[in-house]
């Protein structure tokens, strides 16, 4: 056995090297009677007890893509932190190649914070029990202590691995129960006899948080087991394996989800003082977490000036990021009426693309630069001009707290949750400066966790990762294309930056607007030109809501105010002007389900209204004159 260096968020998502080959009979044995049971169900016996239907359900409880993804993200957060894991190949036992590594990255990160009632701490310990079942591997995992498992509660999590071909795995790919309408949910096939009364067990005697079948190559989360008359209702999510939804990541995820359920456990805060110090001190704090790894730091890296250039892996965002939302709702455009008043009467609405910008993304794409190939040198890089957040006179080290008041705090744009920089992209195709190519400004947004606030806390708004917070960005950007170069700006990609000598930091591209912020520009604002700005912001927030897209934490900074003329006086003049949106990191989105069906919003209403009345000189009775309540699209 060997060690290789990597990361907790790497270990997680590792799959094909660990899983041994398919069989070429295929997913299912000769002897499966799915298809030939064309009755639509079966009778099984399970304990003592009869059951003249077993049934596919889904509970909201279901692991299913989004909380899995949801997982990874957090883990995203700990992807700089170095540790010797060890390795392992298919033929290797089940618990070690997936239950150790579970176990020792979950002991150590501080994914978890213990509640009062168990007294402080970071990281979680558990332990297990082996048996045979249905010939192959039976675990039990229980939350343990330092006296060993606690076996006299309930497991966290049960895990069945079985030989492939063992199992139907159509018996359990439908529609859940409440959706189907029809008979086309219930199990049919004489192999699931043996898994039904294996899932029965694990849950009639004492409960497990999540119960997980697998083959290595597909599996199974069981959440619940619900009775009705002589019909079983079996709650489960089935996922096909992979290196997004890994074994490691689907068992990982089983017992953290059970640990914030069942025991005294809570998602720690990565803003917390005791997390957010490690992150900015430096990642050697972290015992046995950094050994051999001597990574230069982010905390002053990032505090760029002029001229100050950094590399960009083009589109590396998308090529490793950990996660990214997917929308299935289908796009919901807004009435006409409201593209129509968003418009103003414009001709042309959407702003024009840099083709400079884009011929430079291109080239690098590519790989190949006209002249010349410097084949593993980025030969794109990204020229500082100007710093835009956080201002000058905030550029300290993020853990200084810096006061502010009840109003600062209440619109959220205080704090630094990224860098923002002015620039341009430059082509390098060789040595020869005269080669050399830039495009028009364009704004860079960074996201990473050392940049994050050390003294942010909210009990309203728990600080995110900072890969969930560009993953916002990302689903906003991708899903209201439409509105690039209008409504909002138009973007250029999500890549990877670095500054020579230090780590990289995930960003983004997108045009630079030339206005001014609504909070900036608010008290020039005569009644003449409140009432096109309420109703055009009242329109904007209905197109956004029609997207699936809900804002959380607006604040006057998000609303560039541009002059029609692009002048550089920043005072309306009536209504000859329009606004851009920025800032998509905090966002409520609308996914939709896997089957296309739409979701409603689950997050507090929307506050948009509110800030405009609080933080700017909007007149209260204009507003009610203009803003109209929400239609059923928009809930």
């Amino acid at each position: 056995m060997t060690s290789t260096h990597s990361d907790p968020y790497h270990i997680f998502i590792q799959h094909d090297s660990l899983v041994p080959q398919r069989s070429t009979g295929g997913e299912e044995p000769h002897h499966c009677a799915f298809e030939a049971n064309d009755t639509g169900c079966m009778t099984f016996v399970l304990g003592n007890q009869t059951f003249d239907k077993v049934a596919t359900g889904r509970q909201s409880g279901a692991l299913d893509h989004g909380k899995l993804a949801l997982f990874r993200g957090e883990l995203a957060s700990f992807r700089f932190l170095k540790q010797l894991f060890a390795s392992f190949a298919g033929s290797d036992p089940i618990e070690q190649k997936y239950l150790f590594p579970v176990k020792n990255v979950l002991s150590q990160i501080p994914l978890w914070q213990l509640s009062e009632i168990d007294g402080p701490g970071f990281g979680c310990k558990v332990d297990y029990d082996i048996r045979s079942s249905l010939g192959g591997k039976d675990i039990t995992i229980w939350k343990g202590s330092d006296s060993g498992a606690s076996e006299a509660s309930d497991p966290l999590v049960r895990l069945l691995c079985v030989a492939p071909g063992t199992i139907c795995w159509r018996d359990f790919d439908h529609p859940t129960h409440d959706e189907a309408g029809d008979d086309n949910s219930w199990f049919r096939c004489t192999m699931s006899a043996g898994t039904l009364q294996w899932i029965w067990d694990a849950f009639d005697h004492r409960t497990p948080g999540y119960a997980v079948i697998t083959d290595e190559h597909e599996a199974v989360i069981v959440d619940s087991v619900d009775l009705l008359d002589s019909t079983l209702y079996v709650s489960c999510v089935r996922h096909t394996l992979n290196s997004q939804f890994s074994l490691r990541c689907i068992v990982g995820a089983s017992i953290h989800y059970s640990l914030v359920s069942q025991c005294n456990y809570k998602l720690a805060e990565i803003a917390t003082p005791d997390i957010k110090e490690l992150l900015n001190a430096g990642f050697s704090t972290w015992t046995g977490l950094n050994a051999g790894s001597e990574e230069p730091l982010l905390a002053h890296s990032y505090d760029l000036q002029v001229n100050a250039s950094l590399a960009v892996h083009v589109d590396a965002f998308s090529k490793d990021t950990p996660f990214q939302f997917e929308f299935h709702a289908r796009l919901e455009k807004p009435p006409q009426q409201t593209l129509d008043i968003l418009r103003a009467g414009k001709e042309e609405w959407q702003r024009p693309r840099d083709n400079g910008a884009e011929g430079i993304l291109n080239a690098a794409r590519r790989r190949l630069v006209p002249g010349t190939e410097l084949p593993g040198i980025p030969v794109v890089h990204f020229i500082v001009s100007e710093r835009v957040w956080p201002p000058e006179q905030r550029s300290d080290r993020l853990e200084v707290n810096i006061p502010l008041d009840d109003e600062e705090k209440a619109d959220g744009s205080t704090h630094p949750f990224s860098r923002v920089f002015m620039g341009c992209l430059e082509l390098r195709p060789t040595s020869d400066p005269m080669s050399w190519k830039r495009s028009k400004k364009l704004c860079l947004k960074l996201f990473d966790e050392s940049l994050l606030p050390a003294s942010f806390s909210s009990p309203d708004r728990p600080l995110e990762p900072s890969m969930r917070m560009m993953c916002h960005e990302h689903a906003v950007y991708k899903r209201l294309e439409y509105l690039q170069g209008s409504l909002i700006p138009h973007e250029y990609g999500f890549h990877k930056f670095q500054r020579p000598g230090y780590m990289p930091v995930y960003g983004f591209l997108m045009e630079a607007i030339e206005g001014t912020p609504l909070n900036i520009s608010s008290p020039k604002w005569s009644d003449v030109s409140q009432y096109p700005l309420i109703r055009g912001l009242r329109h904007a927030l209905r197109t956004f809501l029609y997207g699936g897209v809900k804002q959380l934490d607006w604040h006057p900074g998000q609303i560039i105010i541009c002059p029609q003329d692009r002048a550089t006086t920043t005072e309306p003049d009536d209504t000859d002007f329009s606004f851009v949106l920025v800032d998509f990191a905090f966002v409520e989105l609308r996914l939709g389900k896997a089957d296309g069906s739409g979701v409603r919003f689950r997050q507090s209403p929307e506050n948009l209204e509110w800030m405009l009345h609080a933080t700017s000189s909007i007149r209260r009775e204009i507003m009610d004159s203009v803003w109209f309540p929400e239609d059923d699209y928009e809930a």
